[in-house]
């Protein structure tokens, strides 16, 4: 669909509210109109600017006003060059009075329902009506522009071919301070009922508001150029769903490459104690960092070993849910296990022994009631400093009903490959399978998730936690050329940890205010808080049941 839909033979409608812009959508058909090797005579009461549409178009041109048009019954009467008698018969051939020379006329009235209206229709010659009725035949177009279509009398609605609605999507609002878009689109459609409805235009097409064509007609002239120079106020919709786009997408790369678990973490940060969170920093800055990656594991052991040294360790060790290194009983109770993926840390697990006297008294104190994250379904933070105390910076949400008696809450901790631990109601989040290739050889991993289910009691020291692996056990061989791998037959873990095992992660202090009403006088009285503060420790047991 484009404007030579609307030179076409017979009767076209176009609508619009003020300001839609129907005189600049006549200016667009008398110029396409204008494009044909042999145009058509144009007889309109648009204010057009004859001598620079003969400018912009570079020809000669046939254009008259109806100024002189005192008789509206007989409008079509106007041939351009020379006015035919009007006829005095009904239903007559009107070809039979047009001159030879006659290219047929396309008739553009503005305002059509000043001139055929329900009031004055009865007025109009029987001529003017046969004329309807015998327009497609003899090549001429009647172009009618009206705010209403429904204010043009019916008879001549029923003799239209098609409505059209015109739209100034820069005028229109969205959200009060969007713009739509720029430009008009105009729907077309092929009857009454559904223009009425506006749900089933046949077709529409969009088209751009050009300065030089605005100055083709004269209109902006009487309005001081208003059309020309206008410049409507708004932010345009297509700017805002760009912005909006292009802060989702930081949104989603900044979560991607910082880290869910490291937001939540700075969030609750200012609710952890600094001195322990100084403590933390330092405990990790004394060992340097050690690099692993999964494809270095098998590919190259003498840089990325599946060990601290690189290479093969003596023993039959565990490779923990998807980790490229493996642990042993001796790292876990004698040191801290670093393990590294590429660049980045994915997690550090400290053993807390029971001889380290400084590990029982460490605590972090919450200066705000836990209370105010009942609501929240699970926190997510990030432990690369250990599974210590002064690294649970962000555990919240422990309790479901934090109340004086014993409070028991179930929830499970997932270790996830991108350094994540989650604290959610029992749900465990499967590992992606990763494959790596070694020449023609191919090593398939197939790891679990790394979890334990946590039992969390409320004041109670001798109720500690339980602490349950669910771990996908593989051997790892080595080839006559040194090149480890990783093999899918199940051997007996040697990972064993002493029965019952219980180790001190963290104190926790919950200050709670309570309002209580004092008397001051005998018809006075005064509310006035009062601060509790309640301790909970938090312990840990390894269970060594693998």
């Amino acid at each position: 669909m484009d404007f030579s839909d609307f030179i076409q033979p017979g009767i076209v409608s176009v609508t619009g509210k003020p300001g839609a812009g129907k005189s600049y959508f006549s200016v667009k058909v008398v110029l396409e109109e204008l494009k044909k090797d042999n145009p058509r005579t144009i007889v309109t009461n648009v204010p057009l600017n004859v001598p620079k549409i003969k400018k912009h178009v570079g020809k000669p041109v046939e254009i008259y006003g109806l100024a002189t048009f005192t008789d509206n019954r007989f409008f079509f009467t106007q041939r351009g060059h020379y006015e035919f008698q009007v006829p005095s018969e009904e239903n007559i051939d009107f070809s039979q009075y047009l001159q030879d020379d006659d290219k047929g006329v396309l008739y553009i009235i503005d305002e059509a329902h000043l001139y055929f209206n329900s009031r004055n229709w009865k007025d109009l010659a029987k001529a003017t009506l046969s004329y309807f009725t015998f327009i497609r035949h003899i090549g001429d177009t009647l172009l009618y522009l009206t705010q209403k279509y429904a204010d043009v009398d019916a008879q001549l609605r029923g003799k239209t071919q098609t409505f059209n609605l015109i739209r100034n999507l820069s005028r229109e609002r969205f959200l009060k301070y969007f713009k739509r878009g720029s430009g008009f689109r105009a729907y077309q459609y092929l009857n009454e009922e559904d223009i009425r409805s506006k749900d089933k235009a046949s077709q529409d097409f969009t088209y751009n508001f050009e300065k030089k064509v605005a100055r083709l007609y004269s209109t902006s002239i009487f309005n001081k150029e208003t059309d020309v120079r206008t410049k409507v106020k708004g932010i345009p919709i297509t700017w805002a769903l760009l912005a909006l786009a292009l802060v989702a997408g930081s949104g989603v790369y900044w979560l991607y490459t910082y880290g869910f678990s490291n937001i939540l973490a700075n969030v609750f940060t200012g609710f952890v104690s600094t001195e322990a969170h100084q403590i933390s920093t330092e405990k990790k800055a004394e060992k340097p960092k050690q690099q692993f990656s999964q494809g270095g594991s098998v590919t190259n052991p003498s840089v990325n070993g599946l060990s601290p040294t690189g290479g093969i360790n003596e023993f039959p060790d565990q490779v923990f849910t998807g980790f490229p290194r493996v642990l042993n009983e001796q790292h876990l109770q004698q040191k801290p296990s670093e393990v590294y993926q590429g660049t980045s840390v994915i997690s550090t697990i400290d053993v807390i022994t029971q001889n380290k006297q400084d590990d029982k008294n460490r605590s972090v104190d919450l200066e705000m009631s836990f209370s105010e994250f009942f609501d929240v379904p699970f926190v997510a933070f990030n432990l690369r400093g250990g599974i210590q105390s002064r690294d649970f910076n962000a555990f919240v949400n422990f309790f479901d009903n934090f109340n004086q008696s014993s409070t028991v809450s179930q929830i499970q901790c997932i270790l996830k490959e991108n350094a994540e631990w989650t604290f959610n109601q029992g749900l465990e989040i499967p590992v992606a399978r990763t494959v790596a290739t070694q020449g023609v050889a191919q090593t398939n991993y197939d790891f679990k998730q790394l979890g334990f289910t946590v039992q969390m009691v409320y004041q109670k020291v001798e109720d500690i936690y339980l602490l349950r692996y669910q771990i996908t056990q593989s051997s790892i061989m080595q080839t006559e050329a040194e090149v480890p791998t990783l093999q899918n037959s199940q051997v007996q873990s040697v990972l064993q940890f002493l029965p019952s095992r219980t180790y001190l992660l963290a104190e926790f202090e919950e200050r709670r205010k309570t309002k209580q009403e004092k008397k001051l006088l005998a018809f006075k009285s005064k509310d006035q808080e009062q601060e509790n503060i309640v301790k909970t420790q938090v312990f840990i047991r390894f269970n060594g049941e693998i």
